[in-house]
């Protein structure tokens, strides 16, 4: 989830000081979408020793340009000692840090489908703020096996689950989403 190497990041360099290289080590042992936890374990099963994958250019410029990026938002700060390079959090990097500690965390995408005679419809609009939540509802319609019809519009023969609709409810997006179900089949030829 996107924010999680950030946060994974932040929370190691807010523990103390830390050296780059051994960051960089972890993070790219640990692969591109790796968890918070195998971050974690990385991180502290090759505390001390060089990682392999330290030869991949393409890898060490990825993080280069992650920490830059940080540094240049006013997260980190960095000190040169002797032949390391020290990194540590700035006081908007410890905001930064609490608030990625307390983001709530999405409900799973996860439904049980049932097959359902009649065609349900959903419909939304939510805002560009709120995109981690629009791209939960997507995957969810798309693990129910409806069809993107629009980006914002879905389609299928699957009954809404309850859990459903209690989370766009807990999530405040009740405002946004239309659901719609059709119990009559008509072509627009029929009604002219």
């Amino acid at each position: 989830m996107k924010g999680e190497i950030t946060l994974h990041i932040l929370e190691k360099i807010g523990e103390g000081m830390i050296d780059a290289a051994a960051l960089l080590g972890s993070v790219l042992e640990a692969g591109y979408g790796a968890s918070y936890r195998k971050l974690e374990r990385v991180h502290q099963r090759s505390a001390g020793k060089k990682s392999s994958t330290l030869s991949n250019k393409v890898q060490k410029q990825r993080y280069r340009n992650m920490l830059a990026s940080l540094k240049r938002d006013g997260l980190l700060e960095s000190i040169k000692k002797d032949s390391l390079e020290l990194i540590h959090l700035t006081p908007k990097g410890s905001e930064t840090l609490k608030r990625l500690k307390n983001k709530p965390t999405l409900p799973s995408t996860h439904y049980n489908p049932t097959k359902e005679t009649r065609i349900v419809i959903v419909t939304f609009d939510i805002p560009e703020k709120e995109r981690r939540k629009r791209d939960w509802l997507r995957m969810s319609l798309k693990n129910l096996e409806l069809r993107m019809v629009h980006k914002s519009v879905w389609m299928g023969k699957t009954k809404l689950p309850q859990t459903l609709l209690e989370d766009i409810y807990t999530l405040r997006l009740t405002q946004y989403v239309e659901v719609f179900e059709i119990t009559k089949k008509g072509t627009l030829s029929s009604l002219l």
